[in-house]
């Protein structure tokens, strides 16, 4: 029973590498058409570890997941939505729950509702598991707070992750984020200080071009 267990626990750890591996690969390459390339990559993680988890509640969770993911990639947004809403009245406090969070914000994201967007990427945030999408859930919470028009809350949000995932990946994207915010709030100075910080730390990158312009 007690191998039984681990490797259970080893399958589903190993599940969530390959989910913030396929996370991590997509936002690197937004504006790109081969997002879609590890958009397939992500369903079949997902569908694999469906073959073999045990779990019924899990299995049933994770399954949601991957409908909900098909239904949006296949360009039916309306209706991953609404099995991802069936999933948190169904599976509450699931790993694939949250991820399905995740997801709805990103999908709304696109949508132009930063708003609605928001209020996901906050419920994971709120839930505060799994830790391994935590940034991913905090920093689009900036972004969106930007794209809604709120550099206030903007500007503290990206400042939080900075000071929390200094390392991360997804900390240049952030740090602009922080400075169009100052800049836009009458912060010129501070704003042209974080500018000079990206271009100094991240050089040779799309990220530190763009700083450059700014500071120009």
């Amino acid at each position: 029973m007690g191998k039984h267990w681990a490797k259970q626990q080893a399958n589903q750890n190993e599940l969530e590498d390959l989910i913030v591996l396929g996370l991590t690969w997509i936002r690197l390459n937004r504006q790109k058409a081969a997002a879609i390339a590890g958009a397939i990559v992500l369903l079949a993680a997902i569908g694999g570890f469906i073959l073999y988890t045990a779990h019924k509640k899990a299995t049933a969770a994770w399954n949601g997941l991957f409908i909900s993911r098909s239904l949006a990639y296949g360009g039916h947004a309306g209706e991953a939505l609404e099995e991802i809403q069936r999933m948190e009245t169904d599976y509450p406090g699931q790993p694939a729950t949250a991820y399905a969070q995740l997801f709805a914000g990103d999908v709304l994201y696109q949508g132009g509702k930063y708003q609605d967007a928001l209020s996901y990427y906050q419920k994971v945030l709120q839930e505060g598991r799994p830790e391994v999408i935590q940034p991913f859930a905090l920093g689009d919470s900036a972004l969106a707070e930007e794209a809604a028009g709120d550099c206030k809350n903007a500007s503290a949000l990206a400042q939080r992750f900075l000071d929390t995932y200094p390392d991360h990946f997804l900390a240049p994207q952030v740090h602009l984020a922080l400075a169009r915010c100052l800049g836009a709030l009458g912060d010129k100075e501070q704003a042209k200080a974080d500018y000079q910080k990206i271009a100094i730390e991240y050089p040779g990158t799309s990220f530190a071009q763009l700083a450059q312009k700014n500071i120009q």
